[in-house]
């Protein structure tokens, strides 16, 4: 239920509002605040964040890219595109939702919900995002992690912008998950990578993966009958992978050698009957991670001129 609903203008009164009012929901696109609110029991605030000052920003200078707390999904093809060194944020964005829903959806909201099927987190933290967190007396930029997304709704904070730094060289970065049906589907498993070749070898490289559907262990057990559409973002990267490509010649045999080698059955994997068996949705994510790191590859060397070399 809806206590109050205050639209604030200025950050200072947001966070006096989160500091002293309890049960506070924050809204901006409002998609998953308000059912969150309907499917609830509690008496809410909703805190509306949309008229803060750079809410609505979305700049792109000097190669890097900042996106306000209420720029919808939508808008997100002003400032990606495939072809560019964004293409993770650009695919994940075109099978998001459904149309309606991208046009109320904001990027931020998506990462802040904390799902663990949430396409624009996994796509954001391959491109290697930054999200900068106000709260009482500081405000901090940090490297959007799954650590990080789930503190986010620990204590009083507000996410206020997403931030991507510019590439150093030719860069492409691709998403793809592992779903249903083009809308309204939760993907069973999702995968971004990020990809920079310098003078013909691997530079930066990030490889995102995202199960889906946390392991049943500890705080991670998802409530009953979610069908690992849970708020517990389970986002990991392939650091021995990534390492294992720094230097070497930019080709997809090497980036095949780095994902046989990979432990993969570290990454647990929970068996589901809406998703299939853990150890099926384990094996797509090596395929998925190929077919990723191959468009992102290709995406770098054509943003670099690299075709001829």
């Amino acid at each position: 239920m809806i206590r109050d609903y205050v639209r604030v203008g200025s950050l200072g009164e947001a966070l006096d509002i989160l500091d002293s009012v309890e049960q506070v929901k924050i809204v901006a696109g409002g998609t998953e605040s308000f059912f969150q609110i309907s499917a609830g029991s509690g008496s809410y605030t909703c805190l509306d964040v949309t008229g803060l000052q750079g809410s609505d920003r979305m700049e792109s200078r000097s190669g890097a890219v900042c996106l306000g707390n209420a720029v919808k999904v939508s808008q997100l093809s002003e400032v990606s595109s495939p072809s560019d060194w964004l293409g993770a944020l650009a695919d994940a964005s075109k099978i998001f939702a459904s149309p309606q829903i991208r046009n109320q959806a904001t990027v931020i909201g998506n990462i802040c919900t904390g799902r663990a099927v949430a396409d624009l987190a996994v796509a954001s933290m391959a491109i290697g995002a930054h999200i900068v967190i106000a709260e009482k007396g500081r405000t901090s930029r940090e490297r959007l992690t799954s650590e990080a997304i789930r503190g986010l709704s620990r204590g009083k904070r507000i996410a206020t912008h997403l931030e991507f730094d510019g590439p150093s060289g030719p860069t492409g970065s691709a998403y793809v998950r592992l779903g249903g049906r083009r809308a309204f589907t939760f993907s069973s498993v999702a995968v971004a990578v990020s990809v920079e070749v310098i003078d013909g070898v691997f530079g930066t490289v990030r490889m995102v993966v995202s199960p889906c559907l946390p392991p049943q262990v500890g705080n991670l057990e998802p409530c009953s009958g979610c069908g690992g559409n849970c708020r517990i973002c389970t986002a990991r990267r392939l650091t021995e992978s990534e390492e294992s490509l720094l230097g070497k010649d930019a080709t997809m045999a090497e980036i095949d050698k780095s994902l046989k080698y990979y432990p993969w059955e570290r990454i647990q994997v929970r068996d589901s009957y809406l998703y299939g068996s853990g150890s099926y949705r384990r094996n797509m994510m090596r395929v998925l991670v190929a077919k990723a790191s191959k468009t992102a590859l290709a995406r770098a060397i054509v943003s670099g001129g690299l075709l001829n070399d």
